[in-house]
């Protein structure tokens, strides 16, 4: 039981005691100072200290860096989008041509048959003629057997 009791009361002072952080304390970021002409510098403008003159540079530095890498990246976000569109028309296109190509030889079909439709054929193409022919020569044919049998038996 004695236990339990100091390992309670280890862990809430270990939960309940501020924690104080090691780090030095930073002072102010940086001094700027406007001076004009006629106070100790040699001409008017502004007066940066080390600290501040080295925060400026180096945003500066960062800045045109995560411009540039902002840059290269929307460069390349862009560069992907137009192949990926550049891609879909070309396949769109090819199924245009195959869709043209099919129809295309389709139509060239259609005009042929219906060319093939509309021409008369000539008078000794026809198959009337050649059936009509072939009918009345087999009538005169048996007519005239009939005729030579009939002449043989008298």
């Amino acid at each position: 039981m004695r236990k339990k009791i100091v390992s309670l009361l280890c862990c809430l002072s270990i939960v309940m005691a501020p924690i104080y952080s090691m780090a030095e304390e930073t002072g102010p970021a940086g001094k700027v100072t406007t001076v004009e002409k006629g106070e100790p510098a040699p001409f008017s403008g502004t007066i940066f200290d080390t600290q501040s003159a080295a925060r400026l540079l180096t945003e500066l530095k960062f800045h045109k860096k995560t411009c540039d890498s902002e840059k290269e990246k929307e460069l390349g976000l862009l560069k992907s989008r137009l192949t990926l569109d550049l891609d879909n028309l070309k396949a769109e296109h090819s199924a245009l041509k195959i869709q043209h190509d099919q129809i295309l030889k389709i139509k060239n079909e259609q005009i042929e048959y219906l060319q093939d439709l509309s021409t008369t054929p000539k008078w000794y193409e026809s198959d009337a003629l050649w059936f009509s022919a072939g009918t009345i020569s087999g009538i005169l044919l048996t007519l005239g057997t009939a005729y030579a049998i009939g002449q043989v038996a008298k």
